[in-house]
């Protein structure tokens, strides 16, 4: 018979093993003082036993298979399966005999060599793949760290994307405005020399031009009758209104010269003279230029097909110069003065200098020597 010190030294032994989790060292003593105790095997205690077994076939399934390892190491399955197997042929080979209690005392030592033997393995296991899952969690630190990098040099990288892109947009703007500057300047170039031209037929000062450009159509058409009149006639010619002519020639004289569009629109207009079909968004495409806002382009088209038409027309049959008009002594007509105004007035006579005296219709301001250039026929306003 087993001394209480040799009971005592199993129980010892089992709870002081290293690798053996707690539950499987509960349900280990269960079975072995059961055992110990019911030493006459009835059926009873043999079937208590068998209770008592697999209740430490559930305490260690459960410490190998609730593990996150048996999941993904497949040396940790192998190793429960194998433990299972050799358990089921213990249990075969020694709780269904009738054995007496130092053989138990003897088979429930292999077994407790046999657990132990497995649960450090299992142990070893365990480290192994902790170490592999610490390292793949570093890795896996790293490389979010990277991914953070990543991704926040990707944000850097389309903030300034971003800043280039309406930098270009800006760039292309400023680009369209300055070479549409230069087309008015080049496109509206016939229509401003016909507009000196007009002036420079009556020697009249130099700041009549500042007339133009410092007002609108409505004050030209109120106050200033004879410019008006010369806008209206070029503005006819080029087929737009008085007042889009106005606003372009003013425009056209704050533009930098540096760069010059007019040979290239005669030459254009040379070689479209055959079929006279002048396409301003062709030429801009000739000329690496930006296309126009449908707005302008409606208004420039109009230009430069006139302006292609006069040049090819210029070069071919030259307009008969107008025949000089023919005063008469006691004629009404309105007299252009310094001030780009004109004035009712009579004709009196012709002097020695080709200069009419007129006697204006304001007594106040008398009579005076007018060139002939300067007079119109009141019928002409």
């Amino acid at each position: 018979m087993l001394t209480s010190i040799q009971t005592r030294h199993m129980i010892d032994r089992i709870e002081n093993e290293a690798f053996i989790s707690i539950s499987v060292k509960k349900a280990l003593c269960k079975l072995y003082e059961n055992r110990i105790k019911g030493s006459d095997q009835q059926q009873d205690e043999r079937d208590m036993t068998l209770k008592l077994f697999n209740e430490l076939i559930d305490a260690i399934k459960n410490d190998f298979c609730s593990s996150e390892q048996y999941e993904r190491d497949h040396q940790i399955q192998d190793l429960y399966n194998q433990l299972k197997t050799n358990l089921n042929n213990w249990k075969n080979k020694w709780l269904k005999l009738v054995i007496d209690i130092q053989q138990f005392e003897k088979a429930f030592g292999e077994l407790v060599d046999y657990l132990e033997s497995n649960f450090s393995i299992m142990s070893t296991i365990f480290e192994h793949v902790s170490k592999k899952t610490n390292n793949v969690e570093k890795e896996n630190e790293e490389l979010r760290k990277n991914l953070q990098d990543i991704k926040h040099e990707t944000d850097d990288l389309k903030t300034k994307l971003n800043q280039l892109e309406i930098s270009e947009k800006r760039r292309v703007e400023k680009e369209k405005i300055v070479e549409k500057r230069i087309l008015i300047r080049d496109l509206f170039l016939m229509a401003h020399k016909k507009l000196h031209e007009e002036i420079n037929k009556r020697p009249l000062p130099k700041n009549i031009l500042s007339i133009v450009y410092e007002n609108d159509i409505i004050e030209l058409s109120n106050k200033y009758i004879f410019l008006f009149k010369i806008f209206h006639d070029i503005s006819m010619e080029f087929k737009i209104s008085e007042e889009k002519l106005l606003k372009y020639l003013q425009q056209k004289k704050d533009v930098n010269d540096d760069f010059h569009l007019n040979t290239e629109i005669k030459q254009y207009a040379v070689s479209h003279s055959t079929t006279k079909d002048y396409k301003l968004d062709e030429f801009l495409e000739l000329q690496h230029m930006h296309q126009l806002d449908s707005d302008s382009f409606s208004i420039f088209q109009t230009v430069f097909s006139q302006v292609c038409t006069i040049i090819n027309n210029s070069s071919n049959n030259r307009p008969p110069a107008k025949n000089p008009k023919a005063f008469r002594v006691g004629d009404k007509v309105l007299v252009l003065l310094n001030d780009a105004k004109l004035y009712p007035a009579r004709l009196i006579r012709f002097g020695l200098k080709n200069e009419w005296m007129i006697e204006f219709d304001d007594k106040i301001q008398g009579k005076q020597w007018i060139s002939p250039n300067r007079l119109f026929f009141r019928e002409e306003f």
